[in-house]
């Protein structure tokens, strides 16, 4: 029925390539209209508290991403530096939408002259003497407060705070960081501002670099991982066709899932981004052992292209079927995932691979004969006589003959890659993503040297009680917690409304007052003297206007996921402590901010691809049972499968590569690209063994043909991946350099290792007696 099918596709050929056509042109319109999304937000759970607590603090106090601006002299309390800082600040306010925009040359200070007190500026002018140059430094370098975040004590660097303001219907922020970012460092590079070293970092700028490393990744690769697969495509086959289908099938079947995912309004994020040389993977590999077994059935084909096109296609149909619906099955696995762009990857590698197997199983012929059929005696010449044929019966003979000793030393490999995965860490730094040479690394760690960390940590108080948060008992709290936070080294410059009350109160009482005035008309009469002062705004950033909610922020320099859930954990653990008797009247108390989110996407995603991973093996398992049609056939042939996944696994635990949110989907893509061959092994094996009835004889011809398909899809792809370890983005580096181990073991593996497992296995057709008779059995 499958023949009679491609002969119809082969008549009807000019329909059948005009139809691609016009899929290809149709959905290839959306690829420049792909968006890229980094979003912390996006990879955790989608009914997470700390999610919502975030979406809820983000409703009062605006976005709690920052972006900082930080200039470097030889002196910031110059005449010359504060002038050019506040230039720079008033041409960063008026670039965007900002809620917060803050430098030195505008915070704010307060006075008292008796009982009085006045709110003013701390910089009301730019001094341009050296005894106003030094009072500001004096005044300055007193608040602390302002320390570590807006100037370092050494006074060689100064930052600019900037905060987003959010739109008021939640919607796509990063185009609105991405200009944000840009004008910043186009201002950055005009005369006045370039002859300071300058940095820009935060949360802002990581998001927005982390998506246009994607971007700039995605479509540089492109091009020279097809490059290579050109090469070795053309090596190995040494025919144009052999390189036009594989190209041909992954374009438009890339074309088909992205256009898919583009119309479904999702973007391409930090796993999605491996989608494209997921596919490309799949695609060559099932074109790659079409046109093998085309070339196989020309000298059968008596000089009949369509004959021979009809034959070959047909024959790898089956198991080409099979490939799709495993691996379709083991990517598919992520769909389990509560994560949503790990769920949606799933689905969309999922379908992909059918995708591919379709278009493969339509495209190939009708575009194969366009092209003259090879001439018989080179086709014979070159699979029978070829260099790589000549290898591959090496191969074959070693494996003959070695068969006890391979297996033994795979035990050996075996114990040697478990002693490495035990030492796998997970673990997992955002901002090592970037190598350490580009801008944002360099500048992150110069501000975390210089100043204090660029990540915020946030600790909400919410009432239903207008000005509950000007209650002193509610505030002694609020002091507690803040002292603790004082207290924890990992924790740097706490900020809340206390130390705005703090100044309040010693400019009043003296410098012995506390930060938490007497009685809550006092806070009252000092809240209001702020509010009615030119620096309210930075009263609004810690309290919202009826005093129902306050805010408690900190900041964190950059540490491992296990030590941030650690101390998220310490700090709602303590929060909730000092609160619990107000919590049980109706507070509501939430920790939150993205590092939050970042502490319970590692752990949940961690875990949630350990469960696909087994619910992978589990159907492939199966899948293979079904192919080899026997339970202990189909698990031997899972093991040359398992073993490069355990290999590469223990040169993570030596290396010591963490297992993080990349390299957690390498074990189920593996699984998924190590199986294809073995499948297209195993089929061929048994046809053979069946017609020859020799074991050793049907390993040798199957690693004679099967065995230049996987070469040829093979190759490519390893050094395909290998290509992205020059990007600069870790997660693809890591990816590619992973991945490309995997599939050149999972190579060796399918010529070594599966041979000789069936060479030792005694498949159930055989104990059957369901082999040819010797009478009839065909010459080698």
């Amino acid at each position: 029925m499958f023949a009679r099918f491609q002969e119809l596709l082969l008549r009807r050929r000019w329909w059948v390539l005009g139809g691609f056509l016009v899929i290809a042109l149709g959905t290839g319109w959306f690829y420049p209209q792909l968006r890229f999304e980094s979003s912390v937000e996006a990879m955790v759970l989608e009914d997470d508290p700390d999610l919502q607590a975030l979406r809820r603090f983000e409703a009062v106090f605006g976005s709690d991403e920052t972006m900082l601006v930080a200039l470097r002299a030889p002196d910031i309390f110059t005449t010359r530096f504060l002038t050019d800082l506040e230039a720079l600040r008033e041409r960063i306010a008026a670039s965007a939408s900002l809620r917060e925009c803050r430098a030195l040359t505008n915070l704010s200070a307060i006075a008292g002259r008796g009982d009085e007190l006045e709110v003013g500026a701390l910089v009301p002018e730019i001094p341009t003497t050296a005894e106003g140059l030094a009072a500001l430094r004096a005044r300055a370098l007193a608040r602390e407060d302002y320390l570590g975040i807006f100037f370092n004590r050494a006074a060689n660097t100064a930052t600019i705070l900037v905060r987003l303001e959010l739109p008021s219907e939640r919607a796509d922020l990063a185009p609105m960081r991405a200009e944000l970012v840009e004008r910043v460092r186009q201002i950055l590079r005009e005369p006045r501002f370039a002859r300071y070293p300058s940095y820009v970092s935060g949360g802002v700028v990581l998001r927005t670099d982390l998506a246009e490393y994607q971007r700039r990744d995605n479509t540089r690769f492109q091009a020279l991982v097809y490059g290579l697969i050109v090469l070795f495509l053309l090596l190995s086959f040494r025919r144009v066709q052999a390189v036009v289908l594989p190209l041909t099938v992954v374009q438009i079947s890339l074309f088909i899932v992205l256009a898919q995912l583009h119309l479904s309004g999702r973007a391409i994020n930090m796993v999605g981004s491996i989608l494209t040389p997921l596919l490309l993977v799949y695609g060559i590999s099932i074109s790659s052992h079409v046109f093998n077994r085309y070339l196989e059935s020309i000298s059968s084909a008596d000089g009949d292209q369509r004959r021979a096109l009809v034959t070959g296609i047909t024959s790898v149909a089956l198991a080409s079927l099979f490939n799709a619906v495993t691996t379709a099955a083991g990517f598919g696995s992520n769909m389990i995932s509560q994560i949503v762009p790990i769920r949606n990857f799933g689905r969309d590698a999922a379908l992909g691979v059918l995708v591919v197997m379709v278009v493969s199983l339509l495209l190939a012929g009708p575009l194969l004969s366009l092209f003259r059929m090879p001439r018989v005696d080179r086709v014979a010449a070159q699979l029978q006589h070829g260099r790589l044929s000549r290898l591959l019966d090496r191969i074959a003979t070693f494996n003959q003959r070695w068969r006890w000793p391979i297996a033994l030393v795979n035990l050996g490999v075996i114990a040697i890659a478990a002693v490495g995965i035990s030492r796998i860490q997970v673990e997992t730094k955002l901002i090592e993503y970037f190598r350490e040479d580009t801008e944002i690394r360099t500048a992150w760690s110069l501000i975390e040297e210089q100043l204090t960390g660029v990540t915020t940590i946030e600790v909400v108080v919410e009432t239903d009680t207008p000005d509950a948060i000007k209650d002193p008992v509610l505030l002694a709290k609020l002091d507690a917690a803040q002292r603790w936070f004082d207290a924890d080294p990992r924790l740097h410059d706490p900020l809340s409304v206390l130390n705005i009350l703090g100044e309040l109160n010693r400019a009043l009482a003296g410098e012995q007052a506390g930060r938490v005035p007497q009685s809550a008309e006092l806070t009252a009469q000092l809240l209001l003297l702020y509010e009615s002062s030119n620096q309210s705004e930075d009263l609004w950033s810690f309290v919202n206007g009826d005093y129902t909610a306050a805010r408690l922020s900190a900041r964190i320099k950059t540490m491992g996921s296990n030590d941030l859930v650690r101390l998220v954990q310490e700090v709602k653990a303590e929060v909730h402590r000092i609160f619990a008797a107000d919590e049980e009247r109706g507070l509501r108390l939430s920790v939150t901010g993205t590092a939050v989110l970042y502490a319970n996407m590692v752990d949940t995603l961690i875990a949630g691809q350990l469960k696909s991973f087994g619910l992978s093996l589990t159907l492939i398992a199966l899948l293979m049972m079904l192919v080899a049609r026997e339970i202990g056939l189909g698990l031997l042939s899972l093991l040359p499968n398992l073993i490069p996944i355990a290999v590469v696994m223990g040169i993570m635990g030596y290396a010591g590569i963490p297992l993080d949110a990349t390299t957690a989907t390498i074990a189920p893509i593996a699984l998924g690209i190590a199986v294809d061959s073995t499948i297209h092994y195993l089929i061929r094996f048994r046809r053979e063994h069946r017609a020859c009835g020799d074991r050793t004889l049907a390993m040798r011809r199957t690693v004679a043909t099967v065995g230049r398909a996987m070469v040829a899809s093979s190759l490519p792809l390893c050094a395909g991946f290998l290509v992205l370890c020059t990007s600069a983005f870790k997660p693809t580096y890591y990816f590619g350099l992973l991945s490309g181990m995997v599939v050149f073991l999972a190579l060796v593996y399918d010529l070594v290792a599966t041979p000789v497992a069936l060479l030792l296995y005694t498949p159930g057709y055989e104990r059957r007696g369901e082999l040819t008779p010797p009478a009839s059995r065909s010459g080698p």
